[in-house]
């Protein structure tokens, strides 16, 4: 529902497709963090933010992946239970 609930994201393939990538990366963890609500929460608030910076739909795939699975990154990070060890390349 977050990703839904946030046009600039959920209306173009392309970031769908690298959001999906980055969550189908992480699923294959034991922990699979980016699952949890508050994580997966911060992830798509942080991607929102780009998205009112930068024209998400104008990024080539594959920078648009990294942008994602940096935020991704991000968000692992700056949610307090969480550790360092859990980030996605």
């Amino acid at each position: 529902a977050a990703i839904l609930e946030r046009p600039s994201i959920s209306r173009n393939f392309n970031v769908l497709k690298s959001i999906y990538a980055v969550m189908l990366t992480n699923f294959h963890t034991k922990e699979r963090l980016l699952f949890e609500r508050k994580t997966f929460r911060e992830w798509m608030i942080n991607l929102s933010r780009q998205g009112g910076m930068i024209l998400l739909d104008a990024i080539p795939f594959s920078e648009l992946k990294k942008l994602v699975c940096s935020e991704a990154n991000r968000a692992l990070n700056t949610t307090p239970q969480l550790s360092k060890s859990s980030n996605l390349t």
